[in-house]
């Protein structure tokens, strides 16, 4: 039987994991956002971008933690019970919840589900791709140790 602190001491690992994978989510997409829109108008448009990357940072941020949650949630479970030790699988989940947080946020949002913006969309899987390689960085690679045996 795990002790209490134990438990509240992978809560929190876990936790801090996640809290990395949004934010280097969030810089990943707004990256991938910020060099297609140079590619497209020209770096001119780029000073522009970046003087707005304070409240893009903050809004990634709020949208992130709670859509992409659900997600987040349902990957935590399936590492733990098939023991994921390697990074693809982190990186694959990451990516797969970024498009389900999508849905959720377009589902939310009153918008049908069908009208994602594939450029958003490619930024923000590009996104959850680096969210998910952080959480393998962080707590993935040593989370599957922490299952009891049978």
């Amino acid at each position: 039987m795990t002790r209490p602190s134990v438990i509240v001491g992978r809560i929190a690992h876990t936790f801090i994991g996640y809290l990395a994978a949004v934010i280097a989510s969030v810089f990943a997409t707004l990256a991938a956002m910020f060099l297609a829109a140079a590619v497209e108008s020209g770096a001119s448009s780029m000073a522009g971008a970046l003087g707005e990357l304070g409240n893009s940072v903050v809004a990634g941020l709020m949208i992130t933690f709670p859509f992409a949650l659900p997600g987040f949630l349902v990957a935590l479970v399936l590492s733990l019970l098939l023991r994921w030790r390697r990074w693809p699988s982190f990186t694959l989940a990451g990516g797969l919840d970024a498009l389900l947080a999508l849905f959720l946020l377009n589902g939310f949002g009153g918008q049908p589900l069908g009208m994602l913006n594939a450029g958003l969309t490619l930024a923000c899987v590009i996104g959850g791709f680096a969210g998910g390689l952080v959480y393998w960085q962080v707590t993935g690679r040593v989370s599957a140790s922490w299952r009891e045996p049978a």
